[in-house]
């Protein structure tokens, strides 16, 4: 869980009246797994959510070792931002079985959300195929397909290697699990949240806020140096809030992105040749993956953030 996964869930929970949010699940990814979930759990303290449970999950992709981050996000993942002392802790039943709870005891069928390596979402239906009914569907960022505003080398697309998006990197053989389940999975990729940056002019807008804004800006400054590097952008890029965002503009409460396209796809699954590992490879295989690519209004994302 790095800075901006948490800028998605305050995101998410500034929306109380369309997100009923059972739970909170961490994953490895930028750090380890009981770091994300110290990060959540502060968090959650700091915006005095402390009655949303947090709950650990995978702290290994579902095959191979861990492969290599690129500490876009600082020590302890989030930029070097020191939260206040709190009790807040995560509950003693794992990711896994708390979504399978949920989903047991449901209603309805429930939205999951994933801004990290999808791991827990592969474990959740390779595992439990009796509950795929009651998932409505799953939407995750993830992935890579065009290079980025100025990438250099000129080829490269990915944010991790310079074929890969870092999450589907991290865990190469999660999206293909998902992916051939035939529950709906909408995928925002690298490329919708590289079409903007969070400028000096925004940023600047969001410190006017206070400390809080203040903040959430000093959790995106560790990347920063990253995305001008590899992709001459003119600041951070902000990947995770693009889940959020999507889903507020199914319900109609915004237009930010071009329509998803049915799309198939696999990622190459080679974590022993890190070159190649998690490249997103698009086919005509389309079973029900939908592919998000080009954002439609910049500002009104930008306001809405």
């Amino acid at each position: 869980m790095g800075g901006d996964d948490l800028w998605a869930i305050t995101l998410m929970l500034a929306h109380p009246d369309v997100f009923d949010v059972k739970g909170i699940t961490t994953v490895f990814g930028n750090v380890d797994v009981n770091q994300a979930t110290k990060n959540v759990c502060d968090l959650l303290a700091y915006l005095g959510r402390e009655d949303i449970p947090v709950y650990v999950g995978a702290d290994a992709p579902i095959q191979g070792r861990r492969m290599f981050g690129d500490d876009a996000y600082g020590e302890g993942g989030v930029g070097g931002v020191f939260f206040p002392e709190n009790n807040k802790k995560a509950e003693d039943k794992n990711a896994i079985d708390f979504i399978v709870q949920t989903l047991k005891e449901a209603n309805e069928p429930i939205t999951l959300i994933g801004t990290g390596p999808m791991t827990n979402l592969a474990l959740i239906v390779r595992d439990y195929p009796e509950l795929h009914s009651q998932i409505k569907e799953i939407v995750v960022m993830g992935g890579a397909i065009k290079p980025g505003p100025h990438p250099v080398p000129p080829h490269r697309i990915g944010n991790i290697t310079e074929a890969a998006e870092f999450n589907f990197f991290q865990d190469s053989f999660a999206p293909n699990i998902v992916t051939k389940s035939g529950i709906k999975l909408t995928i925002m990729t690298a490329d919708v949240n590289q079409q903007y940056a969070i400028t000096d002019d925004i940023k600047t807008r969001f410190r006017d806020i206070g400390s809080f804004g203040e903040m959430m800006i000093q959790m995106t400054s560790a990347v920063e140096h990253l995305d001008r590097e590899k992709f001459g952008m003119d600041g951070p890029a902000l990947h995770d809030p693009c889940v959020i965002l999507y889903l507020l503009q199914q319900l109609n409460l915004g237009h930010f992105y071009k329509s998803a396209k049915n799309q198939g796809f696999s990622t190459t699954q080679t974590p022993e040749e890190w070159e190649t590992n998690g490249a997103f490879i698009l086919n005509d295989n389309k079973m029900n993956s939908w592919v998000v690519t080009e954002t439609a209004d910049i500002p009104a994302i930008i306001d809405t953030l």
